[in-house]
């Protein structure tokens, strides 16, 4: 029989946990972690619907049925990360001949992401930073074309407020981009999130999150125009080239001068092959689009 005190108890524990969980979603063992209650303790105090009526005399009910739908929801999420992360790390990308030969399942981007804002911002990220064309994106994502395409130019408004579609038809139809290593490394960064997320190390998810959304960028921009480093260039020419801007723009947005960043991109790219090529093909269009836009002018 339990006691008046030990009644108070569960009551307390069970205000606790369940405003906890409802605020965080954590697990039973995080949560355990947090309060100093076992994990089993933890499981019990939240599934015990008399507990809520107790603890909650107002909407105790309301608050069990949301506890236990959130639950089953994580539940069903952490089976599908494990499922994913175990094909995942268990199939060949590559033949002995380095041809890409495996058939991957849907890419989730729901696991990462809170709501379609967000993942249409991951889509844009990763098409973005790995130079994944329209085709590739619906194969590994299953949506459709015109939608991915229109989820790229209506997120690239938002973050930009500014209406031009250039950034993205650059990536879609003109940037040479090999499909096959664009694939190899959005499932390599996809896998890697995933095993970040069943670690719960937080600190490698951060940092593959802030790899695609130009977080690095921004802390140049931050430092407001100091002494710029080898890998602060790098970053730069990598931005200038995930977005397709010119020089001019890529400058101006990271808040650095025009003029020192080419001097020292030059001498850059003469070292970096890859990047080099990269930009080559990215300035040739983009004066031939200059010379274009111009001639048009004229003529009106």
């Amino acid at each position: 029989m339990v006691s008046r005190e030990q009644e108070l108890n569960i009551i307390e524990e069970t205000k606790l946990l369940v405003d906890l969980f409802l605020e965080t979603n954590l697990s039973d063992i995080e949560l355990s972690k947090k309060t100093g209650i076992s994990s089993s303790t933890v499981g019990r105090r939240l599934s015990n619907k008399d507990n809520y009526l107790k603890a909650f005399p107002t909407n105790g009910e309301e608050l069990y049925e949301r506890v236990m739908t959130n639950r089953q929801n994580n539940l069903k999420m952490a089976k599908t990360i494990g499922g994913q992360s175990s094909i995942l790390n268990n199939i060949q990308l590559r033949d002995r001949n380095g041809q890409f030969i495996a058939n991957v399942p849907k890419l989730r981007l729901d696991i990462f992401c809170k709501n379609h804002v967000v993942e249409d911002k991951m889509l844009y990220f990763i098409a973005l930073t790995f130079r994944a064309k329209l085709p590739l994106l619906s194969e590994l994502f299953g949506m459709e074309e015109e939608i991915i395409y229109t989820k790229l130019c209506e997120t690239y408004y938002k973050l930009h407020n500014i209406d031009n579609h250039r950034t993205i038809d650059y990536l879609c139809y003109v940037d040479p981009a090999n499909q096959d290593e664009a694939r190899i490394n959005i499932i390599t960064y996809y896998q890697n999130l995933l095993n970040a997320i069943r670690s719960k190390d937080h600190i490698m998810r951060k940092m593959l999150l802030e790899s695609i959304d130009d977080t690095n960028v921004k802390k140049i921009k931050d430092r407001q125009n100091i002494y710029l480093r080898d890998e602060d260039i790098e970053e730069i020419i990598k931005y200038q080239l995930k977005y397709a801007f010119d020089c001019e723009k890529a400058a101006a947005y990271c808040g650095v001068n025009a003029s020192t960043y080419r001097k020292r991109l030059n001498k850059y790219l003469d070292i970096n092959p890859e990047l080099k090529e990269r930009y080559e093909y990215l300035a040739g269009y983009n004066q031939d689009v200059y010379w274009y836009t111009n001639a048009n002018a004229k003529r009106h």
